[in-house]
C-alpha cells in the first residue's frame, strides 16, 4: 500500500517520482540557466526618473499607444504622465454607469480620435483613468470636471488593449495645467 491508495483499495494516481531525481534535475536546469546567462548584463529595471511627469495631450498619448503599444508602454513605464484632454465620459463607482452631478467619479475617460497609419481609417481610442481616490462631488465642482470640458490628470500606464482599442491609467489624480496636483 502506498500514499496514493485509498482504504477501499482504489488508487489515487501514479506514485511520485523519487525526490532525489527532481532535486538533481532542478539543479541541472539552474546550472544550465546560470551558464547561459553569465556574461550578459542584467535587464533594466525600468527607467530611472527624477519624478518629473511626462506632459502629453490625450490625443498624442492615444495615437502613440495605437501606433506602437509595446514601445509606448516601454517608453512611459514607471513614469508619471500628465495628460490633458477633453472629458469624454465620467463613470461612477457602484455600477460603471455614466455619473450624475452628485455622484463620486471612479473613472474619467478620454475619447480621442486616432488614425490607422496603414489604412488612414479613423477610430476612437479610449483612455480610461482610474481615479485613486475617487473624486468627490465637491472636488468635481471645484475642478469644473464635466463631460466635454478640458481637464488635466496625472497617472501611470496600467494596461493597453490594442484590440479594443483602449488603455488604462492607474492611480490618477486631478492635476493643474502646470503639472501640480
Amino acid at each position: 500500500m502506498n500514499a496514493f491508495d485509498r482504504p477501499d483499495g482504489e488508487n489515487y494516481g501514479p506514485a511520485r517520482p523519487p525526490r532525489r531525481a527532481l532535486t538533481a534535475l532542478g539543479l541541472a536546469v539552474l546550472a544550465a540557466t546560470f551558464l547561459a546567462c553569465s556574461g550578459r548584463p542584467a535587464p533594466p529595471q525600468g527607467p530611472q526618473t527624477d519624478g518629473t511627469p511626462v506632459f502629453l495631450s490625450a490625443k498624442q498619448l492615444g495615437q502613440e499607444l495605437y501606433d506602437d503599444p509595446t514601445g509606448t508602454c516601454s517608453r512611459y513605464a514607471f513614469r508619471d504622465l500628465h495628460v490633458e484632454g477633453v472629458v469624454g465620459r465620467l463613470v461612477r463607482p457602484k455600477d460603471s454607469k455614466e455619473a450624475g452631478p452628485q455622484d463620486f467619479i471612479r473613472t474619467l475617460v478620454f475619447l480621442v480620435p486616432v488614425t490607422d497609419r496603414k489604412t488612414s481609417e479613423t477610430k476612437e481610442y479610449a483612455i480610461l483613468c482610474a481615479m485613486g481616490p475617487y473624486v468627490t462631488p465637491a472636488q468635481r465642482e471645484a475642478a469644473g470636471l464635466a463631460k466635454g470640458k478640458p481637464i488635466a490628470i496625472r497617472g501611470r500606464i496600467f494596461a493597453v488593449s490594442p484590440a479594443s482599442p483602449q488603455a488604462s491609467l492607474n492611480a490618477c489624480v486631478l492635476a493643474t495645467k502646470d503639472g501640480g496636483q
